[in-house]
């Protein structure tokens, strides 16, 4: 596995620790000075695997959400293809992470980007949903417009929910060799325009998004 797989891991992985020395960090981390390493491996093993259920259970309420959310069926189908391609690697992944003998091979067996990118997708998901409930919101009130007023303000709702729902689609379809740095800033923009959409539509027609 590349190191610089690991660049944007947070707190998951002391190589996102730039301009230090990690080799004897690592050399601990990896059991290298044989002190305690079996039960050093089996603690870095639960952590692990305490990690991916967290995220699992992440995706699996993000796939509860959607199914009440009455999306199309083929919109459905995007996220669901999506939210189970997530549980398969992170199954995978903790299949052969319990299969390992040592911390040095349970680490090599990780990939933090891609788990990062995983990460992304529960958030996502919910994002994409709240733009098309807005964009309900949307359709219903252009039947009743006549003001040219209101026609500019829904348009620019519709404007800034576009942008985040495009994002939000984007989002979900990142893996390991995405810039996931960019990532985030792009999820940001991405609730920001969807934010901006849901206060036109409070303050210029009365409407809450739901």
């Amino acid at each position: 596995m590349s190191q610089d797989y690991e660049e944007n891991a947070g707190g998951m992985s002391y190589r996102t620790l730039k301009g230090v020395d990690k080799s004897q960090i690592m050399g601990y981390l990896k059991g290298h000075d044989g002190t305690g390493s079996a039960e050093i491996h089996e603690k870095n093993v639960e952590y692990y695997l305490a990690s991916i259920e967290k995220t699992i259970s992440r995706l699996e309420l993000a796939r509860v959400r959607s199914e009440y959310a009455n999306l199309p069926d083929e919109d459905f189908q995007t996220i669901d293809d999506k939210l189970n391609e997530g549980s398969k690697w992170l199954n995978d992944l903790k299949k052969n992470l319990k299969k390992t003998k040592d911390t040095s091979e349970c680490l090599d067996k990780i990939s933090y980007k891609k788990w990062h990118a995983v990460k992304l997708i529960p958030s996502s998901v919910e994002g994409y949903v709240i733009t098309k409930s807005i964009q309900i919101k949307i359709n219903r009130i252009k039947g009743n417009l006549s003001a040219s007023g209101h026609r500019m303000h829904l348009r620019n709702a519709e404007k800034h929910n576009e942008s985040s729902k495009k994002i939000f689609l984007e989002l979900m379809q990142l893996n390991e060799t995405s810039d996931l740095d960019n990532a985030e800033i792009l999820r940001i923009k991405a609730f920001n325009d969807a934010s901006t959409a849901q206060d036109i539509l409070k303050t210029k027609f009365n409407q809450y998004p739901r």
